[in-house]
């Protein structure tokens, strides 16, 4: 009965996004500059501007906006503001059941014909200190404070993994990316897919080669759509999970 009802919402998924999707897909091009008037930066400082956004702005499943934090919701406007919504689909606090920890928890999913973008966003301030290959990085406070945590990208990583075993016929298409907030500052020298919030659309938007077929592009979102309605896992058990693999 439960595969009946995966299938069933599998398809109606597909079916709604259909409606959606123009063929032959083309780089689109952005209605709103990076800087310019009616976007939510703050120009001077080319900072996310958080509290532009309202309630009205926000839209879509419970998969796509629920649960996040203030930082998370201006990225996703930015995000939704700036893509072509018939060429880019955007997941947000996706849960996607793996093999490793039983569940991983993905900020956000930006799914296109360019490629599938995996987010990990960190909310963060201060300097950032770290390197590719590094275990851990460092957080340092203007207090002198020091705060280690996971290496963001080793992080994102386990998340693409997760989502391969869900897309196997996307393996070679995903693209992981890891944004910091502008409190932020780095260091240190980083790899080009780690990045300030402002930079996220630009870095998405030089992504024009098209590597995933329409029919492919369909089942992800159908797929990714079906995890979003059947998938019901708590805060406090996806860190229970997270505590089985350590």
């Amino acid at each position: 009965m439960f595969d009946l009802l995966v299938t069933i919402l599998f398809f109606y998924g597909v079916y709604r996004l259909f409606r959606y999707l123009k063929a032959p897909v083309q780089k689109p091009r952005h209605n709103i500059p990076i800087s310019g008037p009616g976007h939510h930066y703050n120009n001077s400082t080319n900072r996310l501007n958080i509290e532009a956004y309202t309630e009205d702005d926000l839209h879509g499943h419970r998969c796509y906006i629920d649960k996040l934090t203030s930082y998370e919701y201006a990225l996703v406007k930015e995000l939704s503001r700036n893509l072509d919504p018939n060429a880019y689909y955007l997941f947000n606090n996706v849960t996607v059941p793996c093999t490793n920890t039983t569940t991983s928890q993905i900020d956000h999913i930006v799914v296109s014909r360019f490629g599938i973008f995996v987010i990990e966003s960190k909310d963060y301030s201060g300097w950032i200190f770290g390197s590719k290959n590094q275990k851990q990085w460092t957080q340092v406070f203007k207090n002198g404070n020091k705060f280690r945590f996971q290496n963001p990208i080793l992080q994102n990583f386990s998340h693409v993994v997760a989502l391969k075993e869900h897309l196997p016929f996307l393996k070679k298409s995903f693209f992981n990316v890891v944004v910091f907030s502008e409190e932020s500052e780095f260091k240190t020298e980083l790899p080009i897919n780690v990045m300030n919030g402002h930079e996220l659309v630009r870095y998405i938007d030089s992504k024009t080669k098209t590597i995933i077929s329409e029919g492919e592009l369909l089942m992800a979102i159908g797929k990714l759509s079906v995890l979003c309605q059947t998938v019901q896992v708590s805060n406090e058990e996806h860190v229970q999970n997270l505590g089985k693999k350590h």
